[in-house]
């Protein structure tokens, strides 16, 4: 980035936190208590020069102060020059063998800080940063500063551009100087394989590739396929094999090209990870690349190592085609049927009725469903009328879906149920993870189940009878989320743009607000995911009043255990900020800590960067 640039963003910060202090007295006079100030006016911290002077002292008292001066001061909305900067860094490194527990704890606190108000100029000093992290983890180190630790490393991955991270991650794994403890390894794997899962784009992770096995990514790479069989440390065994799945999932061409250079005994070794990884996900449907790994020709050595891990995600598939088409006593899915998709999706009778994949008619489905006994079917026959129709919205007319509208959410809803029976799981420990491996019929029917309601709200046909039972039919949605089962959980992320473009805004976010408010993850997840949808598609409807009573609760959530819902909430926030502009949606933030303001001016920025790179700008500046 250029210095004009870098210039004008610190301004911009600068201007965005003197508005936000306006605006937000309560905020700042709670954030004052908890940083030990008596009045609700904190009192000015030191200069820069002096703040850093203490830092440089070697009694460890001024150094304590002077990281206390440098959190209040950056934390105040204060800003450094580059020369400062630049002496605050050198210090900082000397501070991260600091003896002094308390110190060290300060010394993280301050780093965040600096991280967030300065992270533009900090790219360079990124890498010194990581590594100094990471070996810290290697050490012994109270549980109080390795919470710590872990999130200035969350601090990282929100701030700072994912092929940068890459790089760095990538370095340090092919550093042959060092030899890092196994705790360090372990933290270094889960550091990539969050990044990978949560962070990068197919685009950066490409970028970050390059370079050859010569390279650090492929020397790196090399590494973490050997700590991936270490047979005596099973923690960082795991670590490496989660972190080799989860960059093939981001990416798996340039990752298939550089394995295809690396020696063919560590390619037999991922190919053996990632063919446990597919048969764990590939059966739940999930957005594998390996759907989408027809690799290059400069991929072909590659080709053989992986092709027998096509093969069984090809085979999985033909299975689970084959049993969702096959109903029994009803007619036989013949060759003749497979041929239609290549010239038209759908066949009609006489009557322009579709005839399904299974070969029964609208008529036929729809009556079927009637029938059906919610107590005693089994769930594959569940599964199977509700994918006929599925089916028959996506393409049909819907003069029999309107007829038959009762009976089909009737069954819909009932197969939704299934799942709860099963026990409240949210906040639980097994809520952490969704669940994995091989998706039950019952899991399939729900799925399913969300596809049809779905579509009955998408199609104009129905739309009027499905807000007839509209709170009823959206709770049952956003509740199936926490079932955890990922079929539904897939089938719901799918559906929510449609249902925020099809309902009005007004009548969605006033469901929302209590569920966002009082429930617990993963349903308010679902909930906050919904929000943003609503923002993005409905702007022109959005009420000052009604953001105003979301946000209270979004603000919360801001700050939940859960990365997955504090990064949901910040999106959300995001969404809502575009949707109305920022001079209009800042009183609907008062809520928010400096931290998370300055956390959300990050993705602003980014989202904002995002769009000029991609020819269109926001609706809102």
């Amino acid at each position: 980035m250029r210095d004009d640039d870098s210039e004008a963003s610190s301004v911009c910060s600068e201007r965005s936190l003197d508005s936000y202090r306006r605006h937000d007295s309560v905020s700042w006079s709670g954030s004052a208590t908890r940083l030990g100030w008596e009045c609700g006016s904190p009192p000015p911290p030191p200069p820069p020069d002096d703040i850093i002077a203490l830092c440089a002292s070697t009694h460890w008292t001024e150094r304590k102060d002077g990281l206390t001066h440098l959190a209040n001061y950056l934390n105040s909305g204060r800003l450094l020059t580059d020369e400062q900067l630049k002496r605050l860094t050198d210090l900082l490194n000397k501070m991260f063998v600091d003896a002094h527990t308390k110190v060290f704890s300060l010394l993280l606190d301050a780093v965040c800080e600096l991280l967030l108000v300065h992270w533009q100029q900090l790219k360079d000093w990124l890498y010194q940063l990581m590594f100094r992290l990471l070996m810290k983890l290697g050490t012994d180190i109270l549980g109080s500063v390795q919470s710590k630790i872990m999130k200035t490393l969350d601090v990282i991955h929100e701030c700072f551009p994912a092929e940068l991270q890459l790089h760095n991650i990538f370095r340090f794994l092919a550093d042959s100087a060092t030899a890092p403890t196994a705790k360090t390894k372990a933290a270094a794997l889960r550091f990539l394989a969050d990044l990978a899962h949560d962070y990068c784009t197919p685009n950066s992770l490409a970028v970050a590739l390059q370079g050859g096995a010569g390279g650090f990514a492929g020397r790196a790479l090399a590494k973490v396929s050997l700590l991936a069989q270490d047979p005596r440390q099973g923690d960082v065994r795991q670590s490496a094999r989660r972190a080799l799945a989860c960059l093939y999932d981001c990416n798996p061409v340039p990752f298939t090209a550089l394995m295809s250079e690396l020696p063919a005994e560590t390619q037999a070794m991922v190919n053996g990870v990632l063919q446990q990884h597919v048969r764990r996900t590939s059966s739940t449907g999930s957005d594998s690349p390996l759907r989408t790994s027809s690799a290059t020709s400069n991929c072909a050595n590659a080709e053989d190592v992986y092709s027998r891990i096509r093969k069984t995600t090809t085979e999985i598939h033909t299975y689970t085609a084959h049993n969702r088409l096959d109903f029994g006593q009803h007619p036989d899915y013949t060759s003749a049927h497979l041929g239609r998709d290549k010239i038209k999706p759908y066949e009609t009778d006489e009557d322009g009725f579709i005839i399904t994949k299974s070969g029964l008619k609208e008529q036929e489905v729809l009556e079927a469903l009637c029938k059906l006994d919610v107590a005693q079917a089994p769930a594959e026959q569940w599964e199977r009328l509700l994918l006929a129709t599925h089916e028959i919205l996506k393409y049909g007319d819907c003069r029999k879906p309107c007829e038959y509208f009762k009976n089909i959410v009737r069954v819909a809803l009932a197969a939704l149920s299934i799942d709860e029976n099963s026990g409240d799981k949210e906040n639980s420990e097994s809520a952490s993870n969704a669940s994995s491996g091989w998706a039950t019929a019952n899991e399939r029917a729900a799925a399913e189940a969300v596809k049809v309601l779905i579509w009955l709200c998408r199609r104009p046909e129905t739309r009027p009878q499905w807000l007839d039972y509209f709170d009823l039919i959206l709770l049952k949605l956003i509740n199936a989320y926490g079932a955890l089962n990922k079929e539904v959980m897939r089938a719901v992320d799918a559906g929510m743009a449609h249902v925020a473009h099809a309902l009005p805004a007004h009548q969605v976010l006033a469901l929302l607000k209590p569920v966002i408010r009082t429930r617990g993850y993963p349903t308010s997840l679902c909930a906050l995911k919904l929000a943003t949808e609503v923002a993005k598609a409905r702007s022109h409807e959005l009420s000052d009043d009604v953001v105003e009573q979301l946000m209270e609760g979004v603000a919360q959530l801001a700050d939940h255990q859960n990365s997955a819902v504090r990064k949901a909430a910040v999106f959300c926030m995001v969404a809502f900020t575009f949707a109305l502009g920022e001079e209009r949606m800042q009183p609907h933030l008062k809520h928010l800590s400096v931290s998370k303001y300055r956390l959300l001016h990050v993705y602003i920025s980014k989202q904002r960067e995002e769009a000029m790179r991609a020819g269109a700008a926001p609706a809102h500046s």
